[in-house]
């Protein structure tokens, strides 16, 4: 079993590529808003359960992501991007974009939205 890479740099010139819907915007604003409901969500969800630790972090990642799902149209996660680009569902050159958007939006999720 071979992985079938296709590489089509030209859509990576193509403005649709970046904003259309689900496209490589909504990834970079999508990961930060995952990231930022993320980091706040968890010290809230330690107030009503009596456990704190990973299972409260895994809690807030897993809502978090549904209530981002629900206003961006994307992946947001680098291991479904990686799944799409091994499996051969997804163009190499706008994989490797993604993963950019996502981690350029994971860093401004985390420290430009970070709760003062």
């Amino acid at each position: 079993m071979g992985f079938k890479f296709s590489f089509d740099y030209k859509a990576l010139g193509d403005k649709e590529t970046y904003t259309k819907k689900g496209g490589l915007i909504h990834e970079m604003y999508g990961t930060a808003l995952w990231f930022f409901l993320a980091g706040t969500s968890g010290n809230n969800l330690a107030t009503f359960f009596p456990f704190d630790g990973a299972i409260v972090r895994g809690a807030a990642f897993g809502l978090s992501l549904f209530l981002t799902r629900s206003v961006f149209d994307g992946d947001f996660n680098a291991f479904a991007t990686l799944r799409e680009l091994t499996g051969g569902e997804a163009d190499a050159a706008k994989s490797l974009m993604k993963l950019v958007m996502q981690i350029v939006g994971a860093f401004g999720g985390c420290w430009l939205f970070k709760p003062l």
